[in-house]
């Protein structure tokens, strides 16, 4: 567990977002305010937004937390169940810090990661819907599929 991830607050711009993910060298941002969570964003979902928007507005949907005290090999579980990259950590409703797949392979339990159908990649993999493939940002964009998942929510 990191103690102290990149927080960006709510009214936050998605422009000064992806700077600060840019300046961390960061894909996952945690949208909070006096230790409350009020979501993550990853980067590729602030990239199709206008800048001026506030990051609130780009959180996908509830995020997955963990506890402290919770053992690596649950937080494994968690990511690969729920198909989220980082899971911000907890105590009593307080943000104190992040678990990202990094954390966990460098401790020995790699999470599996979702490749793309075309190029194999494994960063910003979507998928629009049951039929849809799962594709990355690049590949739908040259590929001309559906940019919904990066689009305005």
């Amino acid at each position: 567990m990191r103690r102290h991830p990149v927080l960006v607050v709510p009214d936050a711009t998605v422009d000064s977002a992806l700077e600060a993910a840019d300046a961390c060298g960061v894909r996952h941002l945690l949208v909070a305010e006096v230790g409350e969570l009020h979501g993550v964003v990853c980067v590729c979902d602030l990239w199709r937004a206008p800048g001026a928007d506030p990051v609130f507005s780009r959180i996908a949907a509830e995020s997955v937390t963990i506890a402290p005290a919770a053992p690596a090999a649950l937080a494994r579980l968690m990511m690969i169940r729920s198909d989220v990259d980082c899971l911000p950590v907890l105590r009593s409703g307080q943000l104190v810090g992040i678990v990202t797949r990094r954390d966990l392979r460098d401790i020995g339990l790699p999470v599996p990661e979702t490749r793309c159908t075309y190029c194999k990649g494994t960063r910003h993999v979507r998928r629009v819907g049951v039929d849809d493939p799962l594709a990355c940002f690049e590949c739908r964009r040259s590929r001309g599929l559906s940019m919904a998942p990066f689009d305005r929510r």
